[in-house]
């Protein structure tokens, strides 16, 4: 079996952004306001360069992008946004399955040309929804999952059935699909990839 993933990074910001186009290239930080006690959701390319993170709190994200426009949470919206997503490509192929929060997973297995598929799927995604995609394919959804995720926006990486330890030997521990702690005592013992 090939699978193929379609991955949208930044998924709430794009939202957001696509809802507001003042927002665009501006430093973008979800999940609530500086003087709360909650977590950040997402946050754009403008505010990561300055080191903001996913699951960090909105205080220190605050400390490292002052400027950063904060946004409340609106899980519904983005929910909303993705099962439009998701039904849109339910009308390409007849295999549509939700790999994490922001990925959706398609059977190439049947497609004569993969590639092309999955990189004609993400053009007519961006241009009928206005979203920014990567993609992968493997064999497998791990390994699909992650491909879409190390490439570039727009890109497509084909991870060939035989190579897949060699694509994954040196990648970060955080792809792994372990809980916070299970990464954080696995990274105490020094394994890092």
């Amino acid at each position: 079996m090939r699978i193929g993933c379609i991955f949208f990074p930044n998924f709430a910001v794009q939202v957001e952004v696509k809802d507001n186009n003042a927002l665009s290239g501006k430093p973008i930080i979800i999940g609530g306001f500086p003087y709360q006690l909650k977590a950040v959701h997402d946050a754009s390319q403008e505010a990561m360069r300055q080191g903001v993170r996913r699951g960090m709190s909105l205080r220190q994200a605050y400390a490292l992008c002052p400027q950063a426009i904060f946004l409340p949470l609106a899980e519904d919206r983005y929910k909303d946004a993705f099962t439009h997503v998701l039904n849109f490509l339910a009308q390409y192929t007849p295999v549509v399955a939700v790999g994490a929060e922001t990925c959706a997973l398609l059977d190439t297995t049947l497609e004569r040309d993969e590639f092309a598929f999955i990189t004609e799927t993400m053009e007519i995604l961006e241009e009928r929804t206005g979203l920014h995609t990567s993609a992968g394919i493997g064999s497998n959804i791990f390994v699909a999952r992650v491909a879409s995720q190390v490439t570039k926006p727009g890109e497509c990486l084909i991870v060939s059935h035989g190579n897949e330890r060699r694509f994954l030997r040196n990648l970060p521990l955080d792809f792994l699909p372990a809980s916070p702690e299970s990464l954080r005592r696995l990274k105490l013992f020094g394994i890092y990839t």
